[in-house]
């Protein structure tokens, strides 16, 4: 039986030798757009991208907070990311960080590079080799870099765009992108990205990833991103943004602070436009509202409609109980803390709220 399988495998092994496999042939020409900014007054930093290569998002787009960001594309050298950030971090510019990653690459002709530091410097290089049309452009605290495009036309409306919006940077970015598309930047992109850094920004603080979405491999990318990033948005930056007003009070930074609260409740608002009889959202918004004594009597307006949407949903009557003791009205959070109590009285929670209603 040994005997038999050798020679089934030389058998096999003669095949293979004898094949003439095709060589390799050159990657399909893919064209992309990207965008890298900052926010000066948040901190906040990014990168936008949309691309007809799969997968843009795990190859193109770098950011870390406190330092910069760097999309690097056409014949991408994914190496521009780590190592450009790492001497962004060093205080370098990035001018001099992108000449000086030039000069120790092989083959500068088809590379593409945007960057952008936290003060707002900005910097970008496109090689001669890279697919027409491929151009950027960069102003302060932002870089646009396009290849295959239908007309340059495309990166200044991108960057334009930018300059004169005003909001978050996510919104910014991606409406920025936005008007690349709409300006002709072609169809069949396939994919796209947003990355937006900030200190302590990610998911419960742990990490600076305050918005990290992609999409690998869409008809619509655009569309899709935007989708992805409006269930991030409402899912998981609420508690970042009162994290950050708290922190630039902290540091004694009024502006910041306020314009966070500001966007804070646009973002609030926006989502109770989109839902506003979905008792989930109700009662985050009113927690959120009460508990950070943003507008303590709407947050009773919205834990009495949740309330009403779910009259048996103990988070729901937690929250209720939560907008009468911060107004004042002590019988009506005792009353509700002793029903939780009642119903559920191993939770700690509940007890321990009940007791500081009673003092």
């Amino acid at each position: 039986m040994i005997k038999s399988l050798f020679i089934l495998l030389l058998f096999v092994f003669q095949l293979c030798v004898g094949q003439n496999f095709p060589k390799s042939h050159p990657s399909e020409i893919v064209g992309t757009i990207s965008i890298v900014a900052v926010d000066t007054l948040t901190g906040d930093i990014g990168v936008a991208i949309l691309s007809r290569v799969l997968s843009v998002g795990a190859i193109a787009p770098y950011a870390k907070a406190g330092v910069g960001a760097v999309a690097t594309q056409a014949t991408a050298n994914t190496t521009y990311g780590p190592v450009g950030l790492e001497m962004l971090a060093r205080g370098v510019e990035p001018y001099e960080v992108i000449g000086a990653m030039l000069v120790n690459d092989g083959d500068t002709t088809q590379r593409q590079v945007g960057m952008v530091d936290a003060k707002g410097n900005s910097y970008a290089f496109t090689g001669s080799g890279c697919v027409q049309k491929a151009t950027h452009m960069f102003g302060p605290g932002y870089s646009v870099q396009g290849n295959v495009l239908s007309s340059e036309s495309i990166v200044k409306a991108v960057g334009r765009s930018f300059e004169i919006s005003h909001g978050t940077l996510p919104d910014r970015l991606l409406d920025a992108l936005e008007s690349g598309e709409r300006a002709g930047a072609d169809a069949g992109y396939r994919s796209a990205a947003l990355l937006v850094v900030r200190e302590n920004g990610g998911y419960m603080g742990f990490n600076d990833r305050y918005v990290d979405v992609r999409v690998d491999d869409s008809p619509t990318p655009m569309d899709e991103l935007r989708r992805i990033y409006k269930l991030w948005m409402n899912r998981f930056t609420f508690d970042t943004q009162i994290r950050s007003i708290e922190v630039f009070m902290q540091q004694n930074n009024v502006a910041a602070a306020r314009t966070e609260l500001q966007r804070l409740v646009n973002d609030l608002n926006a989502q109770l436009r989109d839902k506003p009889d979905d008792p989930d959202v109700l009662n985050r918004i009113a927690f959120i509202l009460a508990t950070y004594d943003i507008d303590r009597e709407r947050a009773l307006d919205l834990a009495k409609r949740a309330a009403k949407l779910e009259p048996t949903n103990d988070r729901v009557l937690s929250t209720l109980a939560e907008c009468h003791f911060y107004l004042g009205h002590y019988e009506e959070a005792i009353a509700i803390g002793a029903e939780l109590v009642k119903r559920s009285p191993a939770n700690d929670n509940f007890w321990k709220r009940l007791q500081k209603y009673r003092e």
